[in-house]
């Protein structure tokens, strides 16, 4: 089997970042993708955000420890403000319910000790939490909670769902093959590629919206993602899309 090269001529890291931005442009500019071309949808979006985070990962071996580190403090800063949020229910759960041990323990006032400590469990406890705050919305807002401290419990456990995903991506271990390493930075740029080349027909009408999805190729080839450089000047560079604009 014959070695795998980068598909791109730019740099790991302006591969990474212009990745990044033009995710969050593809985000936002969805439906007219979709309309162009129905599998970039949501779960496209969904896919590539992955493969973003997983070349998130590959960073220098000097630095493992310290982002293993950060990585466990943003669990930890998480799951503290999922047990805040869950303070917060308790106080007006039970000063709305303060007669019926069975209308609290629908807000999982009786299992929250069994969860507190484990986040899988807490991002579940979170969700049902939040469906039953959904449920006595009315009751609860009269006793001075209000409709947008109940939304932001998803907010809270997106974010603790959001810092364990990146923990366990983390703990299954960094690709230290260059293969593995280079796999994973096709499968991004391929995400990256596909909707740089869709946009130039998308947003054919429209050119300067056209230009925010250009991929610029270095002359600079084949430095790594370790190496925290940027591209080249723009006199010593082409782009990816230079036939499709021109």
């Amino acid at each position: 089997m014959n070695d795998l090269t980068r598909l791109y001529n730019s740099t790991d890291g302006y591969m990474f970042e212009t990745s990044l931005t033009f995710h969050g442009l593809f985000v936002t500019d969805l439906n007219k993708f979709n309309d162009f071309d129905n599998e970039l949808n949501l779960n496209f979006a969904n896919d590539w955000r992955v493969s973003i985070k997983e070349v998130e990962l590959l960073v220098r071996d000097s630095a493992v420890r310290d982002q293993q580190s950060q990585l466990t403090e943003a669990v930890d800063a998480a799951l503290e403000l999922a047990r805040k949020k869950y303070r917060e229910v308790k106080y007006f759960v039970e000063k709305t319910f303060a007669n019926s041990t069975a209308h609290r323990n629908e807000f999982g006032l009786d299992t929250y000790a069994d969860v507190r400590t484990t986040v899988p469990a807490m991002i579940l406890f979170l969700e049902e939490m939040h469906q039953a705050c959904t449920k006595y919305a009315l009751k609860l807002i009269n006793k001075g909670y209000s409709q947008m401290r109940i939304d932001d419990i998803i907010t809270v456990k997106e974010n603790l769902r959001e810092a364990n995903l990146l923990q366990e991506m983390f703990k299954k271990g960094r690709p230290t093959q260059t293969q593995e390493r280079i796999a994973i930075l096709n499968k991004c740029y391929g995400f990256t590629s596909q909707v740089a080349s869709a946009a130039q027909i998308v947003f054919e009408g429209e050119p300067s919206k056209a230009q925010q999805y250009v991929f610029i190729r270095s002359i600079e080839k084949g430095k790594s993602i370790d190496d925290n450089d940027t591209p080249t000047d723009n006199n010593d560079t082409t782009t990816d899309n230079e036939a499709l604009l021109s």
